[in-house]
């Protein structure tokens, strides 16, 4: 952009060509002068009063793109230069209403909408605190909350931005709920947010850390939003996971889909387990909880696995990976109700009713820096503490005190589990290649039904 003579009235517009979240862009900017910030898909828009822009803005830029994972950065970022009648006008021509899930529509307050009678709106006016919808991680919590929020649920919003995640939650049934945030100016434009949708004290803006916010009396929460980078995650992962142990459910947003595996490691260690997953353009959230012990009480941690073969997670999906897990299964000649594969030529069918895999290889294999997690692999049960390299066709288990099954093949995984693999090595669970580390295949000898921690036992000489 040439440099001129600039006025108040004058803007700069910087356009970013990418994925990267732009509330990380912002936070780590950290400059009072920017004046606007949205995203739409793979693009950021940042504005600044035209003599607030200097060529160091635009280093600092580069450098945030780059910690931030980007690669290269040539023609990623366009700076252009507009009157404030040409800024106002754009302004209110890209920021579109938009609907998400099946209830939630986000507009806004110049946009009018059609509404049905069961949907719940938020107007959310683009400020400098990012947040308004338009971004996968925001979607993917704000689609949860229509199935997640109980009625009288108390809410806490980690890093709450404009309030959109807190005040969808109290729409849609909750009782209370607290949004905080360490940046001040965030908690300014939330409470402006929380002021134009007509809230009154059951929702409470706060400013500081989740140990401010909270004390170490913690209040009573049942739910709590974490749509956060990594690094903040894992820092948070210990008083997160003390919430869980109580009783509390987390999801957490903000993750790329190489970063699941390690944060699920992480909160694992601290006794909360990873439940459902859900994706979207490359993004991931994620469900945490305390795992069950085998007599159902909550609260046992995940390093207190039972001292002898059993299954560690079941997993189904309405085809595709990653498949997540669920709390007990019924097992039949088809395979795991609930579970279903969109390509019947290469997976199902009596002799592949089930994909087996070991829990102790895929942790080998996080080690090794791989990002697969227990179900990404596409496996329906994942099984711990098997002698996994001695298991090959015609072996028999035992599973639970019903289900009987015997193994048929090995099973290499398909391309689609590339993106749990180094180098997307998907081939590195193949047996041919790797003897020992491959999936299996088994088809159903006895029906029955099947819950995590049940015992597996090896019958190599036949059922009775």
């Amino acid at each position: 952009m040439a440099r001129g003579k600039t006025n108040q009235d004058e803007w700069v517009e910087v356009r970013i060509a990418s994925s990267v979240d732009a509330g990380e862009v912002v936070a780590q900017l950290n400059d009072p002068a920017v004046q606007g910030a949205w995203q739409e898909r793979d693009l950021i828009r940042l504005y600044w009063p035209a003599n607030k822009w200097c060529p160091d803005v635009l280093n600092d830029l580069r450098s945030i793109l780059k910690e931030l994972g980007h690669g290269e950065l040539d023609n990623v970022i366009t700076i252009d230069q507009l009157a404030d009648r040409d800024w106002n006008a754009l302004w209110a021509q890209s920021v579109q209403p938009i609907r998400i899930g099946q209830r939630v529509v986000i507009r806004p307050s110049w946009r009018a909408v059609d509404r049905r009678p069961d949907d719940v709106e938020l107007i959310i006016d683009p400020k400098q605190a990012f947040g308004t919808g338009h971004h996968a991680t925001t979607q993917l919590l704000v689609e949860w909350l229509e199935d997640a929020v109980h009625p009288g649920d108390r809410v806490l919003d980690i890093g709450t931005g404009s309030g959109i995640l807190a005040m969808l939650a109290l729409r849609l049934g909750a009782a209370k709920a607290i949004g905080f945030d360490i940046d001040p100016v965030a908690v300014e434009c939330a409470r402006e947010s929380v002021a134009a949708n007509g809230f009154g004290p059951e929702l409470d803006i706060r400013e500081g850390t989740l140990e401010d916010s909270l004390g170490e009396s913690a209040e009573r929460i049942d739910l709590i939003l974490a749509n956060l980078d990594r690094q903040t995650l894992l820092d948070l992962s210990p008083a997160l996971c003390a919430y869980a142990v109580r009783g509390t459910r987390l999801l957490v947003s903000g993750l790329l889909l190489d970063q699941q595996a390690e944060i699920a490691t992480v909160f694992a260690s601290n006794g909360a387990s990873a439940g459902t997953v859900r994706e979207r353009d490359g993004w991931v959230a994620i469900e945490l909880m305390a795992p069950e012990s085998c007599e159902g009480k909550t609260g046992m941690l995940q390093s207190r696995r039972p001292p002898y073969p059993h299954v560690h997670q079941i997993n189904v999906s309405d085809g595709g990976v990653p498949k997540s897990p669920v709390r007990e299964a019924m097992i039949n000649a088809a395979g795991v109700c609930g579970d279903r594969q969109r390509n019947l030529k290469v997976h199902g069918g009596p002799d592949r009713a089930l994909c087996l895999f070991s829990l102790e290889l895929i942790e080998s294999l996080q080690k090794d820096g791989h990002s697969i997690a227990p179900g990404s692999a596409g496996e329906n049960l994942t099984l711990a503490g098997v002698a996994w390299a001695t298991l090959k066709p015609g072996d028999r288990l035992r599973i639970g005190p019903a289900v009987k099954v015997e193994i048929t093949s090995y099973t290499t995984p398909c391309e689609a589990n590339a993106r749990w693999f180094r180098d997307r090595d998907y081939k590195r669970i193949s047996q041919k290649k790797n003897p020992g580390w491959s999936r299996l295949y088994a088809k159903v000898l006895r029906e029955g039904l099947v819950r995590p921690c049940d015992l597996v036992s090896i019958e190599a000489d036949g059922l009775d």
